[in-house]
Order: C-alpha cells, then structure tokens, then sequence
C-alpha cells in the first residue's frame, strides 16, 4: 500500500523520512493496519512542516476522514486486538482532542494547505466519533 521505494523503512530510526508513510489512497486498495496507523502518527510527530493535510491518516483502514464513523473507528481499533481495545480508544481520544491536535498539526502541516476554519471541523468531527465510541465503552 504505501510507497515501495520505502519497503526496507525502519521506524526505530528517529528522524526517518516521513515518506514512507505517505500513502496513495484509494478505496479499492486501502486497508491500513491500526499498527502502521500507529507507526504513522508517532512519526508525524518528528516532522516539521512536510506534511498537507490530505497526506495524513484518520484512524480507519481507508485513513480517510470520509470513511469515518462509529461503526469503521470500532472494527479498525478491534483489529489491534480485543485486549488491547480500552487502551486504544483511550489513547484514540487524546490524540484526536481537538486542541492536542491542532496544535500538532499547525507544526507539522505545511502552511495553507488547509484552512483554520475547515482544519477545527474535520478535528472536532474526528473527536465526536471517538468520543462516542469511548461513551458506549464505559457505560
């Protein structure tokens, strides 16, 4: 799925070119593993303006943000493993808080590849299903 020029990628090397990660999607051949989601975000992390927010990944297998809901966020999140399945979505609703994420994002996106107005939204909805998903957990 993602590029092969990238196949030998080792993310326990800090400062890896993000590229490996940047992934060409489309509906007939995404299915991302909650694992490479993982790899992705706790690489984006070391990135500093390289990324458009297209480029990055929503926790769903497709990794886009039309893709998701309620129903898409449990099974990509069960694929990890049932055991770990409280931990995730806990882990699942820092990362997406909207204001974590916005400040994340404002440092690792290149500029005006998004607007602030649009980038709030799509940061919120993600946040809502998450949250969601947590509520109907703990009840």
């Amino acid at each position: 799925i993602y590029n092969d020029a990238h196949e030998d990628f080792n993310c326990s090397v800090k400062h890896t070119k993000i590229d490996a990660f940047i992934f060409q999607r489309t509906e007939e051949h995404a299915d991302y593993s909650y694992e490479m989601y993982l790899k992705f975000w706790n690489n984006a992390k070391d990135k500093f303006n390289e990324l458009k927010f297209d480029q990055i990944l929503f926790p769903n297998r497709t990794g886009n943000v039309e893709n998701l809901n309620l129903e898409n966020l449990k099974s990509f999140i069960l694929s990890a493993g049932t055991h770990s399945y409280p931990k995730n979505i806990k882990s699942e609703r820092i990362r997406w808080h909207p204001d974590s994420m916005i400040r994340l994002l404002k440092q690792i996106l290149i500029l005006n590849s998004i607007s602030d107005d649009e980038m709030h939204s799509v940061i919120t909805k993600t946040f809502q299903v998450i949250n969601e998903l947590w509520e109907q957990h703990n009840k």
